[in-house]
């Protein structure tokens, strides 16, 4: 379930990546050799491939959040919620879904800012030789080699489709643990417990809040809910 939600999102920014491309080969190709030249023409392209891209990314975070929201509730959920819990449950998946758009937008600019150095330097490499030679040859070189890269917060660096997947299978995990327990604590259940079979938190029973004498969901729910997570959340059914 939040693999498929997760490549959807993915899917949708690999089309703004070629996009993108296309829109980069499109500057490379016109016959100016300015740099201003250059970058004004692929600025004005690109603002409106970001507005139409990130609408349809946004789209498609939203359905899936909502998605993932409704599969985290079916998992504690004993009883049908109510319409206002429901809506209680999905305001909560909403903002983190907001919070992801909000992130893949920097993204998008990081790409788009990093494609106008590229046109910057091959500018700047043209005005040093001069000649239409090198100018076929900077252009050629500058499209062949282009790559989208993103850093992280420790500086480590992400193929941009690998840093968009890890970043939105983290919000929709979270989206789906924050929904089962919400979902639980609306419910009046107490205690849940983690099934993973390849952790060591498998079978870690744990309280929805912080009334309990053991471990509580948000003491645990960064350590156990990580981009890479298998984990899934039951009804704790012992005494």
């Amino acid at each position: 379930m939040i693999n498929s939600a997760a490549q959807k999102v993915v899917d949708a920014y690999k089309g703004f990546l070629a996009d993108l491309k296309i829109a980069f080969g499109v500057a490379l190709d016109m016959k100016s050799t300015d740099g201003v030249t250059l970058i004004r023409r692929f600025v004005s392209d690109t603002e409106a491939l970001k507005r139409s891209r990130l609408r349809i990314v946004s789209e498609e975070v939203a359905s899936s959040a909502r998605a993932v929201a409704y599969y985290g509730i079916a998992q504690t959920a004993s009883e049908r919620l109510d319409r206002v819990e429901v809506e209680d449950v999905m305001s909560h998946a909403d903002g983190l879904a907001e919070s992801l758009v909000s992130a893949l937008s920097a993204c998008m600019q990081r790409d788009i800012e990093h494609c106008a150095s590229v046109i910057r330097r091959m500018s700047m490499q043209v005005m040093l030789s001069r000649g239409a030679v090198s100018l076929i040859r900077a252009r050629m070189g500058q499209f062949a080699s282009l790559s989208f890269e993103q850093r992280d917060a420790i500086g480590r660096r992400w193929k941009s489709e690998d840093y968009v997947r890890s970043m939105t299978r983290m919000t929709f995990i979270l989206t789906y643990a924050d929904s089962a327990v919400i979902a639980a604590h609306l419910q009046g259940i107490k205690r849940l417990v983690i099934v993973n079979p390849e952790s060591t938190f498998d079978g870690t029973v744990f309280s929805v809040s912080d009334e309990l004498d053991m471990p509580d969901y948000m003491s645990l729910r960064d350590t156990v809910f990580h981009p890479n997570s298998t984990a899934t959340i039951a009804v704790w059914e012992g005494a």
